[in-house]
């Protein structure tokens, strides 16, 4: 029902008129809002996101194979991806649940071949686990290094990298600062952008 009123404005009317009126002209679902539908019935779901009148999908990398030819052939575009967070920092540790879904020959090469396969523009690092993010700012300041090298691959490549917050990151670290602020304070702009999950920036209290 939420989505049904986002994408006919009814979110915005909720808001404020002007809220309404800056919405974007296209707006878009990430699936992992809907990866229970997705898992059961996948062209179900992607025709009823179509038919509510969305026009683009955030995909998770797992079902992107599947679901990038469904969705472009309802009018979806698959415009970006969630990935494995360890194909992007290349730490494995946090992630033991994961390592045999994914090959241990698939890396970022592989990753952006299939993002161009399916059409997709950005590659998004979606979270990282809490047993990897200790070590206060000098880990979010190794962590920026890693994403501006694997950004400078995708951007060579035509695609986009993208970092996607929760609430952690505007936690204090031990030196006042927020994690947020070091990590976007030291990636290169034009290498990495930011996807804002303002469903958690409003959580953490912040406008």
């Amino acid at each position: 029902d939420v989505m049904r009123l986002a994408a006919l404005g009814g979110v915005g009317a909720l808001v404020t008129r002007d809220a309404q009126a800056a919405a974007p002209a296209t707006l878009g679902v990430q699936l992992y809002t809907v990866r229970d539908q997705i898992t059961a019935n996948a062209e179900a779901t992607l025709k009823a996101i179509a038919e509510i009148g969305y026009k683009e999908v955030e995909v998770l990398r797992g079902t992107l194979a599947k679901v990038g030819p469904l969705a472009r052939g309802l009018g979806l575009s698959p415009i970006s991806v969630h990935v494995d967070t360890p194909l992007i920092t290349g730490q494995w540790d946090a992630w033991k649940f994961m390592r045999g879904a994914v090959p241990s020959t698939y890396g970022v090469a592989e990753l952006i071949a299939d993002a161009q396969a399916q059409g997709v523009k950005y590659l998004v690092l979606p979270y990282l686990m809490a047993a990897e993010r200790g070590g206060g700012a000098p880990y979010y300041l190794q962590l920026a290094d890693r994403l501006n090298t694997v950004g400078e691959q995708v951007k060579k490549a035509g695609l986009q990298l993208c970092y996607h917050n929760h609430g952690f990151e505007f936690e204090p670290l031990a030196d006042g600062r927020r994690a947020l602020d070091v990590l976007m304070g030291a990636v290169k702009p034009e290498l990495v952008k930011l996807e804002l999950d303002v469903f958690w920036v409003s959580l953490t209290g912040v406008d």
